[in-house]
């Protein structure tokens, strides 16, 4: 009686989430973005000031001012073309997603094209939600192409089978090829600061920075390859390399200062983990399983005590002193939670 009472409860707050609340998120987002302007003209988002020297280090105050940016205006004229072109989009698809659904999608969308943005401009005189609304209407193009191949990408094989980890031996031998052909400063004869920014996910330091990153890369990548499917992992691993590059670029203000595959290693270090313990959880004790994430596990704790350097510390030194790895860590797991839910959503509906 208590799991049937649950899972109505569970179904009731799934329907919550995806009803549409008379397009409560699209005018709430809109007046904010007008009332913005009204008050604090162009310039509002300057209250939050940041570093004018570039020192290489994570700065949480510029990802805040650029995510700011996106919701001020140059003029007038912008802002009515920027808050015309949400609306389009915001009653298409707020209607379609569900009131919550589509303002955490907004957010989202907003925090990524900002970074991107940041990312190839590398300054922060810019401004404006027109970068949102191009957002949202390749989200649109892209959920219309989902839907009409969606019969032939459900029976794909390329997308569901492991293909012998042929996406983990992708990734960790690109990575030792490019180091071994140019070194650490392959990279920089790049001069696009997007495309410098992900090819230095790509570079690395030294041999000891690189073995670090493509054996982390590799036991974890056999365990979710073997689960999700050559191509599913494949497109996660892409998008993770992008992310985590323009978030990196955007925190230190600088396409130069950082280099390294240990973003993306280290957010799939957080997802795995909470992969690994779902899984045990849900009765998952397959030998396999957990062969092969026990492994992943040990390897993780002995890359955080040692990271790089030659002396071995028995507690995460890695995570404790390096901003960039605790951040993607915890990026991670909270990718795994939030996947975790709704699957679980999914299985109750």
């Amino acid at each position: 009686m208590q799991k049937i009472r649950y899972n109505i409860n569970v179904k009731m707050g799934f329907f919550l989430v995806k009803k549409n609340y008379f397009f409560l998120s699209t005018a709430a987002i809109a007046l904010t973005i007008i009332l913005l302007y009204a008050i604090g003209g162009n310039s509002w988002q300057e209250v939050i000031s940041v570093p004018y020297a570039v020192t290489g280090a994570p700065e949480p105050s510029r990802l805040i001012r650029t995510f700011l940016n996106a919701f001020s205006s140059y003029n007038a004229a912008a802002l009515t073309l920027s808050v015309l072109g949400f609306l389009i989009c915001g009653l298409f698809l707020e209607r379609r997603l569900g009131s919550i659904n589509f303002f955490v999608l907004v957010i989202l969308m907003t925090f990524f094209t900002s970074t991107a943005t940041a990312v190839s401009l590398l300054h922060e005189n810019w401004q404006g939600f027109i970068i949102v609304v191009y957002g949202l209407l390749a989200f649109i193009v892209l959920d219309f192409l989902r839907l009409f191949f969606r019969q032939a990408l459900k029976h794909s094989l390329i997308l569901k089978r492991n293909l012998f980890f042929i996406t983990s031996t992708f990734f960790v031998l690109l990575n030792i090829i490019l180091y071994a052909l140019g070194g650490s400063t392959w990279q920089n004869s790049i001069t696009n600061n997007t495309a410098r920014s992900i090819a230095n996910a790509f570079a690395h330091l030294d041999a000891i920075h690189l073995t670090w990153n493509v054996l982390g890369f590799l036991f974890c990548g056999v365990y979710l390859e073997r689960k999700l499917g050559s191509g599913k992992w494949f497109i996660i691993a892409l998008l993770l390399t992008y992310f985590t590059a323009i978030i990196s670029v955007t925190s230190v203000f600088s396409a130069t200062h950082w280099i390294g595959f240990s973003g993306v290693v280290y957010t799939i270090y957080g997802f795995v983990i909470i992969d690994f313990i779902t899984s045990i959880i849900k009765g998952n004790k397959a030998p396999t399983n957990l062969i092969l994430g026990i492994t992943a596990i040990i390897f993780m704790y002995l890359n955080f005590s040692f990271c790089r350097v030659n002396v071995f510390r028995p507690y995460p030194h890695s995570l404790l002193f390096h901003m960039g790895h605790l951040f993607s860590f915890i990026g991670g797991v909270v990718l795994g939670l939030i996947l975790n839910i709704m699957q679980r959503l999914k299985t109750f509906l």
